[in-house]
Order: structure tokens, then sequence, then C-alpha cells
């Protein structure tokens, strides 16, 4: 029952969002070609900007709309196991598989399945794929049995497939099947002061409601304050600082609150610079700072100050633990061949 309560919550929710959005340039994009049922579609922009909820609209406004709406983060899953997600597998298939199991396709049938991510994908991957959306075959992992699909394919990505195309690690006539029409989803800071407004009231609504407490009204000079920020995380940042200032303002907000929360979004213990300069002491190879290692840097600071409790750091960054990882691992990444680069230059 309780799960039955999210899934009817989360619908309602996506449906405020796109009642608020349908008018923007890309809804009215998705909505013409969600009319045309046999085209895929390929779903372009930065993380945070609504690809998800547009790939929904498109399902919702098609033919198809009656049918399962099936999702999947590709990044999500090594490769065997994603093609198990995708196709299913059958008993014995590989270390664990104690089932038969049908994959996102054959429970999708019918209907439309999004592949977030889709750059991220191995280029065996990408061949099945391929096979796939040419024919509608699938063939379970572990099996030899052929079996087909009818199933409307959205895809999205955040990277830039023409450069992985260059150098090898995407397929191109995978791209071409991919890509039968595209919708580029532009940041939140290109938006238009009133589509930002708008978005800005709806959270500011839907926060309220979701964490039951009273409603925050902005005045004119503390939304402008709001309005000016670069919001890199698009909407997801915005909902970030909204879920700020709902927990750490109690009374009035003032331009201050605003500010202090925005400022330090992306070095929430405030000392990021000093703890990427110092990663090794000898070098100063991290200045000036860039926005990815802001993060880097506050993602580490966080897990070293919740003793390497990731879920810990996650929670206090308002994270999921997978992009803490990611995070982190790139920090990692980079003090590695930071100090790679110190030995060789001191020898």
């Amino acid at each position: 029952m309780e799960i039955c309560k999210k899934e009817v919550e989360e619908k309602n929710n996506l449906a405020r969002i796109i009642e608020l959005c349908k008018n923007y340039p890309s809804f009215k994009l998705a909505l013409n070609v969600a009319r045309i049922d046999k085209l895929s579609v390929l779903l372009t922009g930065e993380s945070g900007t609504g690809k998800e909820i547009h790939a929904y609209y498109i399902h919702q406004n098609s033919p198809r709309a009656n049918k399962p709406f099936k999702t999947i983060n590709a990044s999500a899953f090594p490769e065997n196991l994603l093609e198990s997600e995708l196709f299913g597998h059958v008993k014995g298939a590989y270390t664990g598989a104690h089932n038969k199991r049908d994959g996102l396709f054959k429970e999708a049938d019918g209907g439309t399945i999004f592949l977030d991510e889709i750059g991220d994908i191995s280029l065996t991957t990408q061949i099945k794929l391929l096979r796939t959306l040419q024919s509608g075959e699938i063939k379970a992992v572990g099996s030899d049995k052929v079996e087909y699909v009818d199933v409307r394919i959205i895809t999205a990505t955040n990277v830039n497939l023409f450069e992985k195309i260059s150098s090898g690690k995407f397929r191109e006539d995978f791209y071409h099947r991919l890509r039968q029409t595209a919708i580029n989803i532009p940041p939140f800071r290109e938006k238009s002061e009133e589509e930002k407004r708008k978005s800005i009231n709806f959270i500011l609504h839907s926060k309220a409601e979701e964490l039951k407490l009273n409603e925050i009204k902005l005045s004119e000079h503390v939304l402008q304050v709001i309005l000016k920020h670069k919001f890199e995380g698009n909407y997801r940042e915005l909902e970030n600082i909204i879920n700020e200032l709902y927990v750490k303002v109690v009374n009035n907000i003032e331009i201050d609150d605003v500010l202090e929360i925005t400022n330090n979004y992306y070095s929430p213990s405030g000392t990021v610079s000093n703890s990427l300069k110092n990663s090794d002491k000898t070098h100063d190879y991290f200045i000036p700072m860039t926005l990815d290692e802001h993060i880097m840097a506050a993602v580490h600071n966080t897990i070293i100050e919740c003793e390497g409790n990731k879920n810990a750091a996650a929670r206090k960054l308002i994270m999921d633990i997978k992009t803490l990882n990611r995070w982190n691992k790139k920090y990692m990444n980079r003090v590695s061949l930071i100090n790679t680069i110190g030995k060789n230059t001191i020898g």
C-alpha cells in the first residue's frame, strides 16, 4: 500500500510539473514528437534540466499512453547487469541468477522505455540495442531464443556523443538510430524570467506540501537574488536551495539568508579552497578553482567530517550515494594525478 501511495504521489507531482511547463518550447516540441509514434527520440541537455519529465510527457501524449512506461539509468549498472535489466536472463545465466527474469523491454511491450545516460553504455550493449531498434528483436542473457517486442525508445544524454563517436566509444550507426528526432532541453539559467518565477513559486509550494510546513513567501528583493543565481545544477539545484530555505530559515527570509545558501552551495563546509589546495601541500595546481573542483572538494570534505560514513555525507549534502561516489572518485583521481605530476616535476 505504501509503495502504491508513493507512486500515486509521484504521478500527481509529475502531472503538476507538466501543467506548469507545457507551454515551454521544449514541451511544445515534445508534444509534436509524441504524436509521431514510430520515431525514436534523443533528449539532450545538462544534468538536472528535466529530461525524464520530457520523456514521460512524450509517453503520456502518445498512442502508447495506456501501456507501460519504464525508465533506467544506463550508467547505474555494469555491462552484464545492464543487459540483464534490459533483456532479462534465464536461470543460471550468471552467478546469482537463481530464477528466470523478464527484462524491461518485455515488461514495456507496447509502451515506452526511457534510457538515461545512453552515452555511458558499452559498445557490446550498443550492438544489442541497435538490433532491438532495427527489428524489435530481444534475446535474454543466457538464452538462444529470439523474441520480439513493440517498444518506443527514448534516450537521453548530457555528454557530447559526437566526441564519443570520434574517439571510437560510440557507434555512429547506433547514434543515427537513436536520433530519428531530437529535443535539446535548455538549462534553467537560459529560461525567461517569467518561466523562472513560475518554477520558483511551484517548488516553494510543492516543498511546503511535501515537508508539511507553511509556504515561504519571498519579497521581490529576495526573489531577484535567486533569479540572478547561475544555477549550474539547473532545477535540482533550485530545488535543493529551496529545501535549505525551509530547513534553515525560521522567520522572514532576508537577502543574506539566500546569499549564504547560494554562495556556499558547492562548499557547505566552508573550507573547499583549503581542502583542494592542501591535498598535496607541495603544489598549488588547483588554483584557480573550477566548479568541478569545488564540488569534488565539498564531497571529500563532507565524507571526512562524517568519519567516512558516505551515506551520512550524502544526506548532509542532499545528494544520492551514486553521485557522491562519482564525485569522490573524481577527487581521488585528481589528487593522484597531481601527486604524479609533482613527483615528475621534482624528479
